[in-house]
Order: C-alpha cells, then structure tokens, then sequence
C-alpha cells in the first residue's frame, strides 16, 4: 500500500501526497479506493486521450495479442523540472535548505507532506542549522540508497528512502539514538537521563519503504552495524533557481482573487470531475512531474477496458506470481499512456516521478501496463472559485472529505494541461 507524502497523517489525509508512494514492477494495489461511480467512458483505438466529458463511445477497442505496439519510442532528453541539476533526492534536499534559510515555511512544506524529526531538535534555528548533514547509504539492504539527514556527530535523525519516488521511512524521537544494521534492522535508544535507556527494534519494509516497529526483538546475531561516514551540510546546498521558480508560482496560484463566473465555474467542475480528470486531483504536486499516475489511470482514464486475452493474462500471472485475478482489472496500452501523459502535462513519460511501474506491472513484450485492484478511486469535488488569467486557471475546490484545495492548469483547445494540485 502506498504511504502517501508521501508521506503520513497530515492535512493530505487519503489523497496521494506531493511525492509518490513506495512500489515496485509487479506491485498489486490490494485496497478498494472507496467510492462507486458509473462505467468508464470508451474511445475510440485512434484517440490519444479520455474523452473528458465522462460519456461513454460506442466504439470498441480490444485488447489483444496482435494489437500491442511493441515499437521503440525515441523519447526527448529534457531535464527534470524539480531535479535539473540531477541531485539525488533533490526535492527534499531542497526542501531541508529552503525551510532552515527561512524562504519557505515548514507549516506550508508540511501540509504538501514533507516531514522531518529535527523540529523535534529545535530547528530551523541558528545553531541548529550548522549541525544538520546529509548522506546517501544503503542501510536497507535492498540495494539502493537511502538519503541519511544527521546532526554533527553523525547520529541518524531522518531516513527518506526510494530515490525514485522518496517515501518518509523512519524519525528519530528527541533523545533518540539509532542504530542501522545493513539488513534494514534498526535499533532505536531512548535515554531517559538517570532512569536508564529504552531499545525499540524496527525492520525496513519493503511494501511500504518505512521503517516498521517489530513485535519481537530481532536477532542481530553477529553483524555488525553500520558505521557512517562524514556526509556534507544542509546548509552547502544550493537550490536551483527553478525549483524556487516552481514554489512561488504555485503558492501565488493560492491566493488570487475569484474572477469567474459562477457558470464558468460549473463547467470547469464538469470537467474536473469527468473519468478523465478526476485523477489529477488525488494526488498533490506543484510540479508535473509529480502527478500519481497510477490514480489518473486506475480504472481506465476513460479508455476502453476489455478483458485481456489468455495469452496476455497468462504472462501477467507469471509475473505477478498469483494464481487468477481476483478483482477488478485494468490494463492499459504503453502507446496509450505515453499520450495521454504528454497531453495532460506537457511533459513525457520518462520525466514523471510516479510512473505506473510503481504500482502496476508492465510487460514489455506485449508494451502493457495492468493492474488488479478494488472496485474504483473515483471522487467528485465541489469547485468553490476560480482565477482565470492568460490561459491559465487557478480553481478552488473541496475535496471529497471536505479538504480544500487549488488546481492550476492550462486550456489548450479544451483539453486541461495540468500544473499543480496545493491544499490550501
């Protein structure tokens, strides 16, 4: 199940965060989103994108072995928005920098998930801000690294974990020290001053990519623990200009006046909550990098769902290790996601953060991608204002548990080109 920023219990609630959740190829998505909604609309084979108006085509277009477009795609080699400089876990790295410089605040950084254990250590402040260090290790034996956050002498205070799409994995409480073993065991130390020390033992989890407190003590045997190296400050960090660019311009969105009318604004809610768009609004970006595709084309987008041949189904059972499919199924061409990504973003696949590898599984001989899951995810929201300056809309909106927000995007010819998704 995905931790949501992605990250936990914050203003976010069910909604994806501004980061992706953990996943893997393969991952099957288990839990019913919880809402019902009529069938999916269809296009037709020849439509690049989900007819936005939520109504349902007469056209049929079926999944089939012959059908799949297994072709290579020459694809731009454009630079990350929020990454350009190609700094692993940019993003949070970033946000570390700006909150202890004081050019962001951390309740606003929060609120679109970000978490950190050092507010519990008095920061951002003067002293604190020349203590706080950065590394990258492997402390989960997975085989990838994770960011490191320490204080001076080295003693883990925050672990963020799947570079790809970094997920909150472990805090270190105020007068806690821990302890990480390369098997993705962790040990945590309270000291309670003369009443002695209490250990927590915790064991890495890969579903979820956090640190998950454990039932039993673990056996540790003879390993030894991890010994950190210096890593390099916080406060050395430079931030790139864009991704400053990125923060002020969605915050700005926030706050401008109301401009539309109040049948300009039934029309854009329309639209918004249509089976094409819908899913733009589950998840928080301000970057479109960041939008969780996997809630866009959870059941379908508006395209056509028929149930695959046995061939394919097959070599998805082979894949995935189960048995039969249990649950509502969706399976979406790769040429159709590609489009479809670039249509309502701008940007190509290959740039997104939170592609569908994350959640579902691909077949790559057949250029698939296909998910088993609970019934849908679709929500409807209720649009409570709107900003509309050269082509580009800011819209209020409350969420389906009573959350507030502000899309921003772009109408291109009636098709929505999507910017950001803030609460507010």
């Amino acid at each position: 199940m995905k931790n949501k920023i992605i990250i936990t219990g914050i203003l976010i609630l069910a909604l994806s965060g501004m980061l992706c959740g953990c996943g893997k190829s393969g991952d099957i998505k288990p839990e019913d989103a919880g809402a019902t909604t009529e069938d999916t609309a269809q296009v037709p084979d020849n439509t690049v994108e989900a007819d936005a108006s939520g109504e349902e085509n007469e056209e049929d277009r079926n999944i089939s072995d012959d059908e799949t477009n297994n072709s290579e795609e020459t694809e731009d080699d454009t630079e990350s928005n929020m990454e350009s400089a190609g700094v692993p876990y940019g993003d949070i790295l970033y946000m570390y920098k700006s909150i202890q410089d004081g050019d962001l605040d951390y309740s606003e950084m929060e609120m679109m998930g970000f978490q950190t254990a050092l507010i519990e250590y008095g920061w951002p402040g003067e002293y604190m801000n020349n203590e706080v260090w950065y590394q990258y290790l492997d402390v989960t034996g997975d085989g990838k690294e994770e960011l490191l956050i320490t204080d001076a002498y080295g003693d883990v205070i925050d672990i963020y974990s799947d570079e790809e799409a970094p997920v909150y994995a472990y805090g270190a409480p105020y007068r806690g020290i821990a302890t990480v073993y390369p098997d993705g065991t962790l040990v945590e130390s309270i000291s309670y001053g003369v009443n002695g020390a209490n250990d927590i033992w915790f064991k890495y989890d890969d579903d979820t990519c956090e640190y998950v407190m454990s039932q039993t003590k673990e056996e540790s045997g003879d390993k030894e623990y991890i010994t950190l190296e210096e890593g390099e400050r916080i406060a050395d960090i430079e931030v790139p200009a864009v991704w400053k660019e990125k923060l002020d311009a969605a915050f700005h969105a926030i706050s401008l006046p109301d401009n539309m009318t109040d049948e300009e604004l039934e029309d854009v809610e329309k639209k918004l909550n249509s089976i094409g768009y819908y899913g733009f609004l589950l998840s928080t970006y301000l970057d479109p990098s960041r939008i969780d595709w996997d809630e866009v084309f959870y059941v379908g987008a508006g395209f056509t769902q028929n149930y695959p041949s046995e061939k394919i189904l097959n070599a998805y059972l082979k894949a995935t290790g189960e048995e039969e499919i249990y649950t509502d199924f969706t399976v979406m061409k790769g040429e159709d996601v590609r489009n479809y990504v670039k249509k309502t973003s701008g940007m190509d696949y290959s740039e997104m953060k939170c592609p569908l590898e994350l959640e579902w599984t691909y077949l790559e001989d057949y250029d698939l991608y296909l998910m088993e899951h609970g019934d849908t995810n679709q929500i409807t929201v209720s649009v409570t204002g709107g900003h509309y300056e050269n082509g580009e809309y800011a819209i209020s909106y409350y969420g389906q548990w009573g959350e507030e927000y502000c899309v921003t995007f772009k109408d291109e010819g009636g098709d929505y080109l999507f910017i950001s998704n803030l609460p507010k």
